[in-house]
C-alpha cells in the first residue's frame, strides 16, 4: 500500500471540504479493540459498510493522489517486429487511425498525450491531456503509459494491437538517413580533437594532400621525385628542406625499364646516409607485367582499387605515380569528364590518410599539359623548369618553383625558387642547390655591366 500524505479538497463554493487521512494519524474499524478500555469497535447501527455505499472520491481528490504518486516508467520497446530499419512515424501513424493527440516533447522524448486511454475510455480526463500517452525515445523506441492501475503493464505492442491489429507499418516507417552522423555544426567541429595533419618535408609535403610536379620530358623528374622520397625514408634533408616525419612511401613507376630503376637506387644509395627509419616501396609496371600482370591504368576502375587495397595494407603514406601519361594509357588528357573518375579517386586516398604526388608532363607554354581539372583539387602545385643557360652535356639540371601552395603566410619565404643540379661522386649522386634568384640576380648584374639593353637582358632571363 503506498503512504500518502494527508490532503485536504475544499469545495469553492460554499466552503466544505473532505480531507483524506492516512499514515501516523491511524484509522480504526471494527472488530479492534480499544487499547485503554479492551472493549471491541462496534458499527453504529445503519452505519456499517454494508448499509452505506462507500462514496465516490471527488475528480480532484483522486488527481492529488495521482500527482503524490511517482509515476512509472513506461517499458520502452522497438516499434515493429518486422525486418525493417528505420523508427515509425508516429504522427502519420495516429492520424492515419483517428487517434487524436497532443504534441508534447521533453528532453530526448516526444510525448503524444492522448485524448483517450485506448483500453479503457474512462480514465480520461477531458481537460487534461496525458493521462494516457505514446512516448518515443530518441533511440525510435515506444512506449505507452497511462496512470490508471488497469493500465500501468500495457506496452507499445499492447496500443498497437489494439489501433491497427496485425496491419503492416511499413508505410509509416521512416528510413533511416546514411548522412546523418557526418552531420555536424560549426560549433561542434570546432570543439572535435582532430590529430593535425603531419609534415613530412617542410613546409611543403604533408599528410593528406595531393601534389602536381610539372616538367618537360627528359628534364630529370623521376630523379627529383625519387631523391626526396629517398630522403623521407631515410628522415634526411631534402635540398634546402628538412624532412621532418618519415613515413612508408611508394613510388609506381609506368615507363622505365626495370634495370634503370635499378641503376638509379644503387646511385642514391651510398654509406654515409642514415639507414631507412621506413620502407620505400617500388612498383614497377615494367616488372608486373613480366610477372603476367595486366599493365598500369589509372583508368581501370580494378586496377585502382586493387593498388588503393595494396596501399592500405602495406600502410602506405606517401605515393608517387610516374608519370600520368604512361600510368594512364588512352586518356583524354584534354577531357575533364575523362579525368573524374581518377580525381575521386585521388580524394578517397586523401580521406584514406594518403599523400599523392603526380607527375606530369609540361607543355609547350610552360603549363601543364591537358585539363585544368588536373588541378582542381592539389595542394601544391610544382614546375621544374630549365634556366636560361642551361647546357645538354650538364644533365639534370634545373628550377623548382613552387606555382600554388597551402602553407602558412610565415614560411612562403621557404619556397623561393631553388636551382636543382644533379652529380656524381665517387659512383654515387647527390644534388647541389643554390637560390636562383640570387643566381638570376648576378647574371643580370653581370649583363649591365657588359653594356647590354633592358630588352636583351629581360630575352635571356625569359629562354
Amino acid at each position: 500500500m503506498n503512504i500518502v500524505k494527508p490532503i485536504k479538497v475544499e469545495n469553492g463554493n460554499d466552503k466544505t471540504f473532505l480531507e483524506l487521512r492516512t499514515g501516523n494519524l491511524g484509522m480504526f474499524v471494527p472488530p479492534s479493540i480499544h487499547p485503554e478500555t479492551k472493549k471491541h469497535y462496534k458499527w453504529m447501527e445503519g452505519y456499517s459498510p454494508w448499509e452505506i455505499p462507500f462514496p465516490e472520491l471527488p475528480l480532484e481528490a483522486y488527481q492529488k493522489i495521482l500527482d503524490l504518486l511517482p509515476k512509472p516508467e513506461p517499458r520502452m520497446t522497438p516499434p515493429h517486429s518486422e525486418n525493417e530499419l528505420g523508427s515509425l512515424d508516429v504522427e502519420r501513424y495516429l492520424k492515419h487511425y483517428g487517434i487524436r493527440y497532443t504534441l508534447k516533447q521533453e528532453t530526448g522524448r516526444t510525448f503524444y498525450l492522448l485524448d483517450r486511454c485506448l483500453f479503457a475510455s474512462e480514465h480520461s480526463t477531458p481537460d487534461k491531456k496525458g493521462d494516457a500517452s505514446i512516448i518515443q525515445g530518441m533511440d525510435g523506441k515506444l512506449g505507452y503509459q497511462c496512470f490508471h492501475s488497469h493500465c500501468a503493464f500495457k506496452t507499445w505492442q499492447d496500443a498497437r494491437q489494439i489501433t491497427s491489429g496485425n496491419d503492416s507499418l511499413s508505410q509509416f516507417i521512416k528510413k533511416p538517413n546514411p548522412y546523418v552522423n557526418a552531420l555536424l555544426s560549426a560549433d561542434d567541429i570546432t570543439l572535435l580533437k582532430i590529430p593535425p595533419k603531419k609534415m613530412i618535408i617542410s613546409p611543403w609535403l604533408y599528410e593528406q594532400s595531393i601534389l602536381l610536379i610539372v616538367g618537360w620530358r627528359g628534364l630529370g623528374k623521376t630523379w627529383f621525385g625519387l631523391s626526396y622520397f629517398d630522403a623521407v625514408t631515410r628522415e634526411e634533408p631534402f635540398g634546402p628542406w628538412d624532412s621532418v616525419n618519415s613515413v612508408p612511401c611508394l613510388y609506381i613507376d609506368g615507363e622505365m625499364a626495370f634495370i634503370d630503376i635499378q641503376e638509379r637506387l644503387k646511385l642514391l644509395d651510398n654509406k654515409d646516409k642514415k639507414h631507412r627509419r621506413n620502407p620505400l616501396m617500388i612498383y614497377s609496371d615494367a616488372h608486373a607485367n613480366s610477372l603476367g600482370l595486366p599493365r598500369a591504368s589509372l583508368i581501370s576502375k580494378d586496377w585502382r582499387r586493387d593498388v588503393k587495397s595494396l596501399m592500405l595494407d602495406n600502410g602506405i603514406k606517401l605515393v608517387a605515380l610516374d608519370n600520368i601519361a604512361s600510368l594512364a594509357p588512352g586518356l583524354d588528357e584534354n577531357s575533364k569528364r575523362d579525368w573524374d573518375p581518377i580525381n575521386q579517386w585521388l580524394l578517397e586516398l586523401r580521406f584514406s590518410g594518403i599523400t599523392t604526388n603526380l607527375f606530369h608532363h609540361e607543355n609547350k607554354s610552360g603549363g601543364q599539359r591537358g585539363t585544368s581539372a588536373h588541378e582542381d583539387n592539389i595542394d601544391t602545385s610544382i614546375s621544374l623548369f630549365r634556366p636560361h643557360d642551361y647546357r645538354t652535356e650538364e644533365g639534370s639540371r634545373f628550377v623548382v618553383k613552387f606555382k600554388k601552395t597551402r602553407i602558412s603566410t610565415k614560411d612562403l619565404s621557404l619556397l623561393q625558387d631553388y636551382e636543382f643540379r644533379l652529380t656524381e661522386v665517387n659512383g654515387h649522386v647527390q644534388w647541389a642547390w643554390s637560390s636562383a634568384k640570387k643566381k638570376n640576380q648576378i647574371e643580370i648584374i653581370r649583363m649591365i655591366d657588359e653594356g647590354m639593353k633592358q630588352e636583351d637582358i629581360a630575352n635571356v632571363m625569359l629562354q
